[in-house]
This record gives structure tokens, C-alpha cells and sequence, in this order.
């Protein structure tokens, strides 16, 4: 068993951003106190808050990230916070905001993961395309997965292959846990 990441590290280190790992989903829905010098900070980091950036983010790119969206300095509700991130990466619809909302909030290591996947799923599959994110429900099997639509305008053997290459090139790394709630589907135009 791994010791959990300490939420305030050396100011400068690189700590990636894994919160499933951190012990930092413990503390979901609670108020998390940032430091109070948090206007002391250096101001060189080299991580700037886009989506690119996500997934070797720095502590002070984050706090930095957070002081932004919320306006807060000294305190926040870090799950608001990504999930807000999660609405300008994926295009979420109004009737899916729920479902989804409820569904990363009961499979809180999805949150980092989906965050992460975003600049891999540009990567393979362009900047171009549309991704959605859905909660598919089947009640007569028992199944609930979170997809992430992807909606393409290519042929579908094309298609495949782009899927083929994600999967064996980004998705095939993360852990079982990840993979049992989070598919992706292909819609062509």
C-alpha cells in the first residue's frame, strides 16, 4: 500500500494529478482549505490551464486553476471545480447532466481518468471531432456505463482503426476499475 500524496507538496514539485491515488478522493464534497499565501506562489509555472495540460499538472498550475474558476483564494469544492472542467472538455446535454453528474460522483477515480483520456482522444482522433459524454442504463441487465461518444466524420473501417489505435495506444493502460465504468462509442456523420 502506497503512503497518500500530502495535499500541500514543495511549492515548485511536479506531483501528477492521480486523485485516486493522492487520498484525496476521501475527501470529496468537503471543503478543502487552500493555503492562505496562496497570492505568493510563484508565477513561473510552466503549466498554463488547458486541457493539454491536465495530466502532468503541477500543484501550483492546479491551485492556480482553481483560485481562477472560483475566485476563491483560501478555500474550495474541488469535485465543482473538475466537473465544471468536464463540461467545456465533453459536450454534455442537458438531459444527460445528471446521469453523468451522479454517476462520476459515485466512480470518483472516473473524474481524473476522463480529464486525462481528453488530450489522447485529440490525439488519435483529431481535433475536429465532437466528444459527448453519456450514462447508459439497461435496467434489464443490471448495466450502467459512462460513454464517451465520439463522433467522427470518416468511414467506419477508418473509424475502427482509430478506436483500434486509442485503445491499444492510451485506454488499454488504465486499471480494470477504470475500464468497467467508461467505454467509448463511435458515431459517424
Amino acid at each position: 500500500m502506497t503512503t497518500p500524496i500530502p495535499f500541500s507538496p514543495p511549492i515548485g514539485s511536479k506531483v501528477p494529478i492521480r486523485l485516486e491515488d493522492s487520498g484525496l478522493t476521501d475527501l470529496r464534497g468537503k471543503l478543502i482549505k487552500l493555503p492562505k499565501n496562496l497570492d505568493q506562489l510563484p508565477t513561473d509555472s510552466p503549466v498554463t490551464p488547458n486541457a493539454e495540460h491536465i495530466p502532468e499538472m503541477d500543484w501550483v498550475g492546479l491551485l492556480d486553476i482553481i483560485s481562477q474558476q472560483t475566485g476563491q483564494k483560501d478555500s474550495l469544492r474541488y469535485d465543482e471545480v473538475f466537473f465544471k472542467k468536464l463540461g467545456e472538455l465533453y459536450r454534455i446535454t442537458p438531459d444527460q447532466e445528471k446521469p453523468v453528474r451522479q454517476y462520476v460522483d459515485a466512480h470518483s477515480f472516473l473524474l481524473n481518468a476522463l480529464l486525462e483520456i481528453y488530450p489522447h482522444l485529440q490525439q488519435y482522433f483529431g481535433l475536429d471531432c465532437e466528444y459527448s459524454l453519456t450514462v447508459f442504463v439497461d435496467p434489464e441487465e443490471d448495466f450502467e456505463r459512462l460513454f464517451i461518444e465520439i463522433t467522427l466524420n470518416v468511414s467506419a473501417p477508418e473509424a475502427f482503426k482509430l478506436r483500434r489505435q486509442f485503445y491499444r495506444g492510451c485506454f488499454s493502460r488504465y486499471p480494470l476499475s477504470v475500464k468497467s465504468h467508461l467505454s467509448t462509442d463511435i458515431r459517424l456523420l
